[in-house]
């Protein structure tokens, strides 16, 4: 499991989010300030892991606008000394000022943009049923717990979450890179609930959608 933003990932979700900052940041650097050696929690004692406070430099392909985001790393190691788990915590919202709408769309992406843009959730599997998908498309909502394939299963377990939670979702920011489309959200919930969301699009060379990761 690799987590991000304290929510859990699988390694092909966190694949596409790292991707999604490769194509839209460059000349992205990370400056460590200090590294330190994790501890166990209940005896205080080394565990093996390691974590990192520094910065995340870059600038923005589109924009070139640059970013410097205060961050934290953490890495946690197998008995074979390699990566099993990570959590980094940064700066999301000083990500997303360097971010732009002004760019062309594909259709989709576009259809993509008007949905989130009108979004109700009163009507959210309705009026995101105009946007084309392949007949197994696949979503999951990992920091939820939520995970679907197909419109019927997406009509049930996703919007009959949204619905439930009467989510409010407002457009921040929509970026589309080769198959990839990100759209950058603020999400409130029926209790007043707010969080920084993020959902990423896969499309196939038709344009449809196959692949959503809700982060």
């Amino acid at each position: 499991t690799i987590y991000d933003a304290s929510n859990p990932l699988g390694f092909e979700a966190y694949k596409s989010l790292t991707k999604s900052y490769h194509d839209n940041f460059e000349d992205i650097k990370y400056n460590a300030q200090v590294w330190l050696p994790g501890v166990d929690t209940l005896s205080l004692k080394p565990d093996g892991s390691v974590r990192t406070y520094g910065t995340w430099t870059g600038k923005n392909s589109i924009t070139g606008k640059k970013i410097n985001l205060k961050g934290y790393w953490y890495f946690n190691f197998d008995d074979e000394g390699k990566i099993e788990s990570h959590g980094e915590f940064f700066d999301h919202g000083g990500m997303m000022k360097a971010l732009t709408s002004n760019i062309s769309l594909s259709s989709t992406a576009q259809a993509i943009k008007n949905y989130k843009i009108n979004f109700k959730w009163q009507k959210g599997f309705e009026d995101w049923s105009k946007v084309p998908t392949t007949p197994d498309y696949h979503m999951i909502a990992p920091g939820l717990g939520l995970e679907a394939k197909g419109a019927d299963e997406i009509n049930s377990i996703i919007f009959g979450f949204v619905t439930e939670a009467q989510l409010v979702q407002e457009l921040v920011n929509i970026t589309e890179h080769g198959p990839y489309v990100t759209c950058y959200l603020k999400l409130t919930t029926k209790e007043g609930e707010k969080f920084d969301g993020v959902e990423v699009f896969k499309l196939d060379e038709k344009g449809r959608v196959t692949n959503i990761w809700a982060l």
